[in-house]
């Protein structure tokens, strides 16, 4: 079983320290609600969880059909428009130089299945929000 811990220090501009197995990071209030932001927000964490479930989803599923990429990088827009929370996941990848239009597509099929089986995603999106995915694959 996995576990975090999460230590409130202050009021509402105050922060969190949010320690996890390996690591550790600061959750706090955004400004825009008069707390210090001077760490990430909750929707920020969420988003973080969601890209990096998608990420670690992608490299072991390239690895496993033995497509060569290169780099990969997710940036990811958070919106909450009407009470609809809305991730855009920008996932930007490099192939060779060499890759063929098979190589380009089979990439592109396993982010579409990526982004199917990421188990944060699953969870997210049956909670109501909307992921978005915005493929940029290069050659380099």
């Amino acid at each position: 079983m996995d576990k975090i811990k999460l230590v409130w220090e202050g009021k509402r501009d105050g922060k969190a320290t949010v320690t996890g197995a390996t690591t550790e990071t600061t959750l706090a209030m955004p400004t825009k609600i008069k707390g210090s932001g001077e760490g990430f927000t909750p929707k920020e964490l969420t988003a973080a969880a969601s890209s990096g479930c998608l990420i670690a989803t992608l490299v072991a599923n390239f690895e496993a059909r033995k497509l060569d990429v290169l780099s990969q990088e997710i940036e990811t827009e958070i919106d909450n428009v009407d009470n609809v929370l809305t991730y855009t996941h920008y996932v930007r990848l490099t192939l060779p130089s060499d890759a063929s239009q098979e190589d380009i597509d089979a990439v592109s099929r396993t982010i579409d299945s990526s982004e199917r089986t990421c188990s944060v995603g699953k969870i997210l999106t049956a909670g109501g929000v909307k992921i978005n995915i915005v493929k940029e694959i290069t050659l380099k």
